[in-house]
């Protein structure tokens, strides 16, 4: 089998009420504020002549709003697929609470906030991660069969922050991810460990500002399967300077 080329873009959704306030949202589905409507818009603007195969979605209003924004104004055809593994962290009893709030919590208790698990569906961050491999997995197997039944390349043009230029690239497929800043951190643990993608320790801590774009080259090699995901950028917010 010849060497497979994938390219990620991974969105956070746009600003929320309760981002603005410093609330817990977790699974609470929260749509856009005007801010976000105005970012996600932004956000379409900046993407709209990049060709994508694939779309998935957290089923979250938040995430989904963002999305829909994005398809709205691109010239690509695909169908959008929503994935209850995209969804932020369950944070249980604590959702609606103010973060600060929680932090005065998890002091009391003295347990780190990734460990904290109130409530009957909360989760921690390992559960977090757990789902992140999970569907990275499953979507990575599905691309593969994509370019194993598909042998037509995909010309798109690396527009990152890291380039003075943009360079063009053929690749096997091409996928919009829109999700949520917790699963974000948890999907940059993964490729930091299992693909020997380049990341530093705060990369990885750092939190996507809404709407930042992360994009990243994925690659099976021919002779062992063996995946690399290459990071293009991270976190890019320039299309909210315009």
């Amino acid at each position: 089998m010849a060497e497979r080329t994938f390219k990620l873009t991974v969105v956070r959704h746009g600003e929320t009420e309760a981002n603005r306030r410093g609330i817990i949202q977790g699974h609470k589905d929260c749509p856009l504020s005007s801010t976000g409507r105005q970012q996600a818009e932004l956000l379409g603007k900046r993407l709209s002549n990049s060709r994508f195969t694939h779309f998935f979605s957290s089923d979250l209003k938040r995430a989904r709003q963002t999305m829909d924004a994005v398809v709205l104004a691109n010239v690509s055809e695909a169908s959008i697929t929503e994935d209850r593994r995209l969804r932020e962290r369950n944070y249980g009893i604590y959702e609606g609470k103010s973060f600060s709030n929680l932090h005065k919590i998890c002091k009391r208790k003295k347990i780190d906030i990734e460990n904290i698990k109130d409530g009957a569906a909360a989760e921690d961050t390992k559960d977090l991660y757990n789902r992140a491999v999970d569907f990275y997995s499953y979507l990575f197997k599905l691309l593969l069969d994509f370019a194993n039944s598909n042998e037509t390349l995909l010309s798109i043009t690396d527009g990152s922050d890291l380039n003075d230029s943009d360079q063009t690239m053929k690749v096997n497929a091409s996928v919009l991810i829109t999700t949520h800043g917790g699963f974000i951190r948890q999907m940059l643990r993964y490729f930091y460990q299992d693909f020997s993608c380049s990341l530093l320790y705060d990369d990885i801590r750092q939190c996507s500002p809404n709407t930042g774009v992360s994009t990243f080259l994925v690659r099976v090699r021919s002779h062992d399967q063996k995946i690399l995901v290459q990071r293009l950028e991270l976190h890019s917010k320039r299309h909210l300077k315009l």
